[in-house]
């Protein structure tokens, strides 16, 4: 027992296997004592289990079942293990052959009959978003290409935001905030307008790109932040010397407000802008075709083909990434009413809806497996303004504008489609047909919501 009992045994216990002395000597005492069983304490004898058994694993000792008795043993037989594998180490060998014969000797009652745990881990789930779980893996080409193929903000758009920014609250123009940035194409805009402007994105690739891809004497204004939305407000998110901190004068959302979680992500914001700080989220949606011979076979051969693609995707209900599907859509389907500005924490709320009369989803119901539902969680004295308006963004599309717009929306939908891809490139020749083989006018339905911080 007293190489057992050597200090350096004792500290090397406590410090690499946290077994307190009085724990590792009482094994010894018991071990040395087979007779009295290991149910002897300082105290007495323990003639009943643990009160609090918090593992079920079967094993006997003097006919009595405790958990703290198997935790004993465990550890007599770690530190005598690493004894017996270091024998240059100044322990005394016999007296541990000597302790192990002597739990050898114990009768079958006092033994460990299962010493061994199995546990089992369970991989997370892997959660599958609109646009994001497709994005998420794509290079600068890809982003190259989104850019292209997307519309573009005309210039009166963002004098909108100005013009509310500037008669509203404070009309500070040191840093402007683009959350959801991608490849920074909107964050490249707004330095028009601000001093220096942070572009942020849960995509680093998409990050990545941005430098690329940005005028290159814009870039030495633009700092780029890699972060969820949501934790944007987190310590050492974003630094004060770039808005954080609540420094922050205009904070824009570019197109991704429905895959957020709206309540979280608004207080981050909320923590980032000044007060008398803007918000500005917007969102656009399919195109709206304005020429051509059939402007409504048009409207409709693109809404047949979107919708068969989001089915590619399918099934939505009863995976793991079904909340996030069903939040977008239903802001969507809502126009972002359902996109609550509480009273308390924004002033002067304003909300313009360009072409409503169009949906913002990119597809119809067929494309989902679950009903959509409007939602209003507008406040009393917000401003809602309705503009029909079918010159606004306008662009000229061809057949192939239109596909690489599908691509950007349903980013890996292809390898989804399988043999059923050929169905999209038959719509897509009946869009040229349709066409003439030419381009015509598109606009698009817009929201924008602007509110000033509190």
């Amino acid at each position: 027992m007293v190489g057992f009992c050597d200090s350096n045994v004792l500290k090397w216990a406590y410090d690499r296997l946290c077994i307190p002395a009085e724990c590792y000597l009482r094994v010894l005492w018991c071990a040395a004592h087979p007779d009295a069983g290991l149910l002897a304490t300082g105290s007495g004898m323990n003639t009943g289990p643990d009160p609090d058994p918090v593992d079920p694993i079967p094993y006997c000792v003097a006919g009595k079942t405790t958990r703290r008795h198997y935790v004993y043993l465990k550890c007599l037989v770690l530190v005598s293990l690493f004894v017996l594998l270091q024998p240059l180490a100044a322990f005394r060998l016999r007296p541990i052959a000597v302790e192990f014969a002597r739990v050898r000797r114990l009768p079958l009652s006092h033994r460990c009959l299962n010493m061994s745990t199995t546990t089992t881990i369970t991989a997370a789930p892997k959660v599958e978003t609109p646009f994001t779980t497709g994005a998420i893996q794509q290079d600068a080409n890809f982003w190259r290409e989104y850019i292209a193929s997307r519309p573009s903000p005309s210039e009166d758009f963002f004098r909108v935001i100005q013009d509310y920014h500037t008669s509203h609250g404070d009309p500070s123009t040191a840093i402007a905030h683009d959350v959801g940035t991608g490849p920074g194409n909107i964050a490249e805009r707004l330095l028009r307008y601000y001093d220096r402007v942070v572009g942020s994105d849960l995509n680093q690739n998409a990050l990545a790109a941005a430098p690329h891809l940005v005028a290159p004497d814009l870039v030495s204004r633009l700092t780029l932040v890699h972060s969820a939305a949501e934790g944007l407000a987190d310590a050492g998110v974003v630094e004060d010397n770039i808005g954080g901190g609540g420094k922050t004068n205009l904070l824009t959302v570019s197109e991704c407000i429905p895959l957020l979680d709206a309540p979280r992500a608004l207080g981050a914001f909320r923590s980032l802008l000044r007060p008398g700080g803007t918000l500005a989220i917007y969102f656009y949606g399919r195109p709206i075709f304005t020429g051509g011979a059939d402007p409504a076979r048009l409207d409709a051969l693109y809404d047949r083909i979107a919708t068969r693609i989001c089915s590619f995707l399918l099934p939505f209900k009863g995976t793991p990434g079904f909340p996030i599907h069903q939040r977008a859509a239903e802001a969507l389907f809502s126009q972002l009413d359902s996109i609550a500005l509480p009273s308390e924490e924004w002033a002067d709320v304003v909300r313009y809806k360009w072409n409503p009369d169009f949906p913002l989803l990119f597809n119809s119901q067929g494309g989902y497996d679950f009903d959509l539902v409007y939602v209003d969680r507008r406040e009393a004295g917000e401003t809602t303004k309705e503009i029909h308006d079918r010159t606004w963004w306008q662009d000229e599309w061809d057949a192939d504008r239109i596909k690489a717009y599908l691509d950007s929306v349903y980013p890996g939908y292809i390898a989804k489609a399988g043999d059923r891809y050929a169905e999209v490139e038959e719509g897509i020749e009946e869009f040229r047909e349709a066409l003439g083989g030419g381009a015509v006018p598109v606009t698009f339905p817009v929201v924008l919501l602007l509110a000033t911080r509190k």
